[in-house]
């Protein structure tokens, strides 16, 4: 058993407490105790281990050794350590380059160091500076990019353009188009699925393109409708102008399934067409009645309570005594009960000219609701509306057609 003293210092060390203990480990001609060594200092946050991390990063002789001090260099984030990752790159061993790899990924200083090795002979190396310029995502790599493009491996060039496609820099449009004709299909599809973020009218038709049997991969084709479908209303007109016009019968199919997308569930507002009319009774239900018309409203209200009132008077027994004939033939008339029936003629009429108004007026507010806006919405909310106010009552089937048709159309 040692002594208590060492095994104090073992702990200290072990805790990562003794930083001198911990870089002296770091020279121990044992791999197991040097690749510890590193693991815990990475833990300390302490400044004073990063020169020594980068020089084991550097000249250590075992791999497993100099991943850990990448690892490691990843949790301090210091600037020092940008140039001896970027070197690491280059190492012989795949793991060394992965942990250099992801240790940069978190550092967007990086970005004018990395775009320096884009022209390195190694096709590992520049694809693994596009795959991290792709997460940096900044955009002062976009023309650096664009260049890799015409990369001669081709995982460089799909990185590239699934980096631009993140990036959606509008100088990247056209290089992203060409791209839509690699010779290999991955490219191809990846390219596709860029150009869909984009949502120009620009890249509609090159995607369009790809939607035929000329295309030999599903891959890309479906990558192409995904595209287009986020294009929304903008890829409306242009595939139904080229629906009119092909001859392919893949590409017709696809047109048709995108379209059908599109409008969202156009099959429904064919069958709006079949659908009866609504009574006019419910559309009157609907209309408010406007405040010019409160006097007519008021008077309807006194015709309804004057024949409840008479309806009443009927059914009730009189309870005054009978006036003998001569009394009805020569007593005096009772004004009150004339004047009394005079006005209820009179409000019964104007309750029915108020009838005959809101029966003939058009529904304005109701219309002014459902009615859509034709310079807000997409093309698909807009045929809803148009759908809704066609089974309201409130425009027939040729009005329908005509709205349509100018929706679709312009």
């Amino acid at each position: 058993m040692g002594s208590p003293v060492i095994e104090e210092n073992i702990d200290r060390i072990l805790n990562g407490k003794d930083i001198d203990g911990l870089l002296t480990l770091l020279q121990d001609e044992n791999l197991m105790v040097r690749e510890k060594a590193v693991t815990i200092i990475g833990d300390t946050g302490n400044p004073r281990v990063v020169r020594p991390l980068i020089d084991l990063l550097r000249s250590d002789r075992e791999w497993r050794v100099q991943k850990a001090a990448a690892e490691a260099l990843e949790k301090f984030g210091d600037k020092r350590a940008i140039e001896p990752l970027i070197e690491a790159l280059k190492d012989k061993d795949k793991l060394v380059r992965q942990a250099a790899q992801e240790a940069l990924a978190h550092e967007p200083r990086a970005v004018d160091p990395l775009i320096q090795l884009l022209d390195d002979k190694d096709r590992s190396v520049r694809w693994q500076v596009v795959s991290l310029l792709e997460v940096l995502g900044d955009k002062k790599a976009v023309e650096p990019l664009i260049r890799m493009i015409r990369d001669p491996d081709q995982n460089v060039r799909k990185t590239a353009v699934r980096a631009l496609g993140r990036l959606t820099d509008d100088r990247a449009e056209d290089s992203l188009i060409e791209a839509l004709k690699d010779k290999n299909e991955q490219v191809r599809e990846v390219a596709a699925s860029a150009l869909g973020r984009f949502k120009s009218s620009k890249v509609i038709e090159p995607l369009i393109g790809r939607l035929g049997s000329d295309e030999t991969q599903e891959e890309v084709r479906n990558a192409a409708k995904g595209a287009l479908k986020g294009c929304r209303e903008n890829a409306i007109k242009p595939l139904l102008n080229e629906m009119i016009e092909v001859t392919d019968g893949m590409k017709r199919d696809n047109i048709k399934e995108v379209l059908e997308h599109l409008f969202g569930q156009f099959l429904r507002f064919e069958d709006a067409l079949a659908k009866p009319k609504v009574k006019k009774k419910k559309v009157i239900r609907a209309i408010k009645i406007l405040p010019d018309d409160t006097d007519n409203a008021k008077a309807e209200k006194t015709d309804d309570e004057s024949e409840s009132l008479e309806s009443d008077d009927k059914d009730k027994p009189d309870k005054k005594p009978l006036k003998s004939e001569d009394q009805l033939s020569s007593g005096p008339k009772d004004k009150s009960a004339e004047v009394q029936a005079t006005q209820s003629q009179s409000a019964g009429k104007k309750a029915t000219k108020a009838k005959e108004k809101v029966k003939k007026a058009p529904p304005e507010s109701a219309n002014s609701e459902s009615r859509p806006d034709d310079d807000g919405g997409d093309v698909v909310g807009r045929l809803e509306k148009l759908v809704e106010m066609k089974e309201k009552g409130f425009i027939d089937d040729a009005e329908f057609k005509e709205g349509k048709k100018k929706l679709l159309w312009g």
